[in-house]
Order: C-alpha cells, then sequence, then structure tokens
C-alpha cells in the first residue's frame, strides 16, 4: 500500500500545481483588468491613485487569491487515482484497490497485488506533466491593453477635479507660505524684543487655529492674524518707549543738553559729550580723568581749572533739576492755567506716588469747577507718570551735582599737601558714585536704543505682512485702517500743542497746529490744484491765481541761494539729531524731510537755466 500513496502522492502534488497556475493566469488577468478600469477612472474622472500601492496590491491579490482558491479546490485522493489511473493508463487499478483496501478476500488480495505492482512501475512525471496552462496568453493580452491604455488614453477631466485639486493645492501652498512668513516676522520681533528685555504677550486665544492645515483658514486669515500679533507687539513697544523710564531719559537728556561750557579746563569733552546724550563717552572721558588724578598726571593748573568745572558744573546741575518746564506745559496742554501748573510742578518735587495722583485728581476736580472743561483719566495718568519720571530724572541730575561738589571740595582739600595726587578717599568715592550714575544714564540710553530698533523691526515686519492682506473689505479694511494709524502715530511731524505723540489744546483750550485733516494718501506735500477768477484785467493788485505742486517749491532763478540754504538747514538738522535735541518721535520725520530737501536741491543744480515766461508779468491780472 505504501507504494499506491507515493504514486498518489506525488499525482496530488502535480495536479495541484497545475491547478495554480491556472488560477494564477486567471487571478492575474483579472488584476489587470481592475488596474485597466482604475487608469480609464483617473484618465476620465481625474482621481487621484497611489500606483505604487496599486501595482503592489494588485500582483499580492492575485497571488494570494490563486493560493486560496487552490487550497480551496484541491483534489481529494479518489479523484487523484482516478487521473492518475486514467493518464498512466493502469485500467482503474489504483482507484480499486482505494476502494478495497482492508478486505482479506482472494478477489480483493489479488487487486491490492495488481495495484502494487502498477504504481511501482508507474511514471507519474510522464503521466502528469507540468505544463502552462490553455489560456496563458490572456494574461499577456490584459497586460498589453494596460500598456496601451496607461500612455494613449488622454486626461480627460470630466468632473473638473483636477482643476479643483490644483487650486486647493495652491491655497494649501499659499497658507503654507503665508504660515512661514508670519512665523518668520514674528520670531524676528520677538528676537528684537528680547534684546530689548521685553517678552511679548501672546493675545491669540486657544481657539484660534494655528496650523495651516485647517480647512477653514485663508492666506489672508493667516497674515491678518499675524500682524494682529505684530499690532500688539508695536503697542507693548511703544508702551515702554512713552513709559516712566523713557520719559525719564528724555528729562536727563533734556536737563543735560541745557548744560554750558563751564570753563576752560580738562572737563570740556565731558561736558560735551554730556550735553550731546552720549553717555557712554562722556563715561570714558570721566574714567580717564579719574585715572589721571590717581597717577598724579594733572598739573596744578590743571587741578584748579577742574575744581571751578566741577564747582559750576554741580550748580548748572542744580539748576536744572528744578526745572519744571515740560510738566508745567503739559499741565497747561491739559487745560490748567500756567499759575495752576506751575504750582502744582513745584509742589509735586516732593511728593510721593499716591500723593501725585491725589494732587492731579484735586486740579482736574478744580479745572472742571472753573472752566468746565474736564481732565480724563488718561490724562491724569498720563501727567503722574510724567511727574514721577520728572522727579526720577530730578534726583538723579541732583545726584550728579552732589558728587561734583564732593569732588570738588575734595580737590580743595588736597590742595597745598605734599605732592597733591589725587583726590583723596572721600573724593574718589564722590567720582565713583557719579560713574555709577553715568552707567545708570548709559544703560537707560541702551534700552531706549534697543526699544527703537525693536519698533523699527517690528514696523518694517508689520509693513511687510500688512501689504497684501488689506486689500478686500469689511475686517481687511479696518485691519488697514489700523496700520495706517501705526504708521502715522510713528512717522507723523507733530506740531504745536503735541506732547509724547498726542495731539493736545494749545493755551486757552485751542488746537495746536498740526491739527488739521491729512490727504488722501497721507504723504505728499499737495496735490495739483489750479484756481483762476475771470476779473477785469488791472495790472495791480494781489495775487488770483496760485497752485499748488507736489514737492518742494523753488522760486525764481536763484537756486545757488536756495542749494546754500538748504546745506545750511541740513546740517543744523544732523547737529540736533547728533546732540538729540530732536525729540525720538520727530527724528524719522526730520531725517525724511530735508533728505528730500537736500536731494531737490541737487536736482534742481544739474537742470539747465530756464528763460522766464514772456506772460510772467501778466501772471497778477488773471488775463
Amino acid at each position: 500500500m505504501n507504494d499506491i500513496r507515493r504514486a498518489l502522492g506525488q499525482a496530488a502534488w502535480r495536479l495541484n500545481l497545475l491547478a495554480l497556475l491556472r488560477h494564477l493566469a486567471v487571478a492575474a488577468t483579472a488584476a489587470l483588468v481592475v488596474l485597466i478600469g482604475a487608469r480609464l477612472a483617473q484618465r476620465l474622472f481625474s482621481l487621484e491613485m497611489a500606483w505604487n500601492a496599486w501595482f503592489i496590491a494588485a500582483p499580492a491579490a492575485a497571488l494570494v487569491g490563486a493560493v486560496a482558491w487552490t487550497l480551496i479546490t484541491r483534489p481529494r485522493p479518489p479523484r487523484v487515482a482516478r487521473t492518475l489511473d486514467e493518464r498512466a493508463d493502469l485500467r482503474e487499478s489504483i482507484s480499486t484497490a482505494l476502494i478495497v483496501e482492508g478486505r482479506d478476500d482472494p478477489w480483493s488480495t489479488l487487486v491490492m497485488d495488481t495495484a502494487r505492482e502498477r504504481a511501482r512501475g508507474v511514471n507519474v512525471a510522464q503521466a502528469i506533466p507540468i505544463e502552462a496552462p490553455r489560456y496563458w496568453p490572456v494574461p499577456l493580452c490584459t497586460a498589453m491593453a494596460l500598456l496601451i491604455v496607461w500612455i494613449a488614453v488622454p486626461n480627460m477631466d470630466l468632473l473638473g477635479l483636477l482643476e479643483k485639486r490644483e487650486i486647493a493645492a495652491n491655497r494649501q501652498q499659499e497658507i503654507i507660505q503665508a504660515h512661514a512668513e508670519a512665523q518668520q516676522a514674528e520670531q524676528r520681533v520677538r528676537e528684537a524684543m528680547a534684546r530689548a528685555g521685553l517678552r511679548p504677550t501672546d493675545e491669540r486665544g486657544e481657539s484660534d487655529p494655528r496650523l495651516p492645515e485647517a480647512s477653514d483658514r485663508t492666506p489672508e486669515e493667516v497674515r491678518r492674524e499675524s500682524v494682529r500679533s505684530l499690532t500688539n507687539m508695536v503697542d507693548q513697544i511703544r508702551e515702554m518707549q512713552t513709559g516712566e523710564r523713557a520719559q525719564q531719559l528724555e528729562n536727563l537728556q533734556q536737563q543735560m543738553r541745557q548744560l554750558r561750557q563751564p570753563g576752560p579746563g580738562p572737563l570740556n569733552e565731558f561736558t560735551r559729550e554730556l550735553a550731546r546724550g552720549n553717555f557712554e563717552e562722556a563715561q570714558r572721558q570721566l574714567e580717564e580723568m579719574m585715572r589721571q588724578l590717581a597717577a598724579g598726571e594733572i598739573t596744578p593748573e590743571q587741578r584748579e581749572q577742574l575744581e571751578q568745572q566741577m564747582r559750576n558744573l554741580s550748580q548748572q546741575m542744580q539748576e536744572n533739576a528744578q526745572n519744571q518746564a515740560r510738566l508745567e506745559q503739559a499741565m497747561r496742554n491739559a487745560g490748567m492755567t500756567a499759575e495752576q501748573a506751575r504750582q502744582l510742578a513745584q509742589q509735586m518735587q516732593q511728593m510721593s506716588p499716591q500723593q501725585m495722583q491725589q494732587a492731579i485728581q484735586q486740579a482736574a476736580q478744580q479745572m472742571q469747577q472753573q472752566t468746565g472743561q474736564q481732565m480724563s483719566q488718561q490724562q491724569q495718568q498720563q501727567l503722574q507718570q510724567m511727574a514721577q519720571a520728572m522727579q526720577q530724572s530730578a534726583q538723579q541730575c541732583q545726584n550728579m551735582g552732589q558728587s561734583m561738589q564732593q569732588m570738588a571740595q575734595a580737590m580743595q582739600g588736597q590742595q597745598g599737601q605734599q605732592g597733591e595726587q589725587g583726590m583723596g578717599q572721600e573724593g574718589m568715592q564722590a567720582m565713583q558714585q557719579m560713574l555709577d550714575q553715568m552707567s545708570q544714564m548709559q544703560q537707560m540710553a541702551g534700552e531706549m536704543n534697543n526699544l527703537d530698533s525693536a519698533m523699527n523691526e517690528a514696523m518694517a515686519q508689520l509693513a511687510a505682512m500688512g501689504a497684501g492682506q488689506c486689500q478686500g473689505g469689511g475686517e481687511g479694511n479696518k485691519d488697514k485702517d489700523r496700520l495706517a494709524a501705526l504708521w502715522d502715530q510713528e512717522a507723523s511731524n507733530w506740531g504745536e500743542g503735541e506732547t509724547q505723540g498726542r495731539t493736545g489744546t494749545g493755551p486757552g483750550g485751542q488746537a495746536g497746529q498740526g491739527d488739521g485733516g491729512r490727504g488722501p494718501s497721507g504723504g505728499e506735500d499737495g496735490n495739483l490744484q489750479q484756481h483762476r477768477s475771470n476779473v477785469r484785467n488791472t495790472g495791480q493788485g494781489p495775487v488770483i491765481a496760485s497752485s499748488l505742486v507736489d514737492g518742494i517749491g523753488i522760486r525764481g532763478d536763484s537756486v545757488a541761494e536756495f542749494q546754500a540754504v538748504a546745506e545750511t538747514a541740513g546740517n543744523a538738522a544732523a547737529e540736533a539729531l547728533e546732540t538729540r535735541q530732536v525729540p525720538r518721535e520727530y527724528r524719522r520725520s526730520v531725517q525724511a524731510y530735508f533728505g528730500r530737501l537736500a536731494q531737490e536741491a541737487a536736482r534742481q543744480s544739474q537742470q539747465p537755466p530756464q528763460e522766464p515766461a514772456q506772460d510772467a508779468p501778466d501772471a497778477n491780472r488773471g488775463g
């Protein structure tokens, strides 16, 4: 029986392999048909297809399906025996032996012996050869059809999905780009604010999506949100620029600008740098003077001059510490009379912050009762902030004056002593205190410079982000108006009756200069306007025709005179900017104005002189 089982096993293996080949051909044909249908659907309707996955999944599915089909339909031993008998011409001996297996009658024994003999001599490989299935060309033809469809069928996009996807892809790319630009802009401003010692506050709500993949976001919304964030940073920087510490530095600089040369001597350069607001160079000059005194490099004549200069500077600083002109002007701008402003400013020099607040509130109530004019809460806070800043700057200026006085006294005490070396321990301590105060002033100036750099960076990034997102209506126009207001506040040239970048009122309640409106674009010197009246030509009388043109007008042919005036004015403006005589909020406007003035003068100098028109005498006749 073992010989029969061996022959049946070989026959079953070959039959299963042949079945697998047939099933593979069928499954491959089906997979290729599916790929053809997918390719046609893609070309007709512009569907998105992950073909890498398709070309991996189709063969795998065909193979798995063929193997599963073969296992499910594999032949049983009786069928294998009949197939082997039929193909090997064994006259049903193997199949009959399977039936009579286990019987012991003579006929069954004879059948089993005959089957064993034939099983030993049968050639299973010859009886059941391995050969290709009959329809093996079908998958090859299907593969050729897939290749033809893949190459020849054009993209028809019957449903318009391709255009929609391109629009969505472009929109997604714009969102990603806008998001990257917004992050970069905000990061630059944050770094600039970090250098200035500021930590930006993030006012975005948690519900606002930050990811560009959000389906309800557009590039304009991303930029608009960035503009809001940058605007908040600008407000935060401006709050510090106009805060108490900034006003304290501004007061100190103004007080230093009022210093005069204290006579000839070694402190001339120190006084000059101090008046210019260059505290770093002034500190260096003072340190050099301290070194020379300690080393005994000062002659007796220079010591006498130095002592006199210190006394003179001390007296000037003590006088400047009592100057409350700016505070008085701010109070008058708020509506107080000159006498009320002067008395209140003097009283505030010795007040605490709580007492200042109460005094300002009482003055506001008194002003409302007398004149009916009301002082807002914001104006009261600004006055209190300015008063505190002036009190601190006056105290610091007074301390510097006292240090100068102590140094002068120490130098006088050393006169006549042997060697006249230095100023003594008390004088050196006073000079060290002076150096510490100079370091504090230098630190405040550095903080303000960092704030200016942060503001410039924030305004540059704000302009870059806001340039392309405020073109639509609705909320975009609001952001555009707010952006324009920021630029106006940053670069406007304030006139009389204005303080700290805010429009106030002059004495008597009248609006100060610069309170008028702006042109449509807000930055030109004027627009061309012509007016003409039809009157009788008398040849005399005032001008009845005039025109306003863009740019800086130059009358007559005296170009050289204009150039000289422009050059003189430009040099004076440069000196004022260098010595910090121009307040911080005015500097950009001053630079821009005198820059345009110089360009216009240079342009006029290059143009050939023009002959006067023949009808020039009739310009005032209206004809």
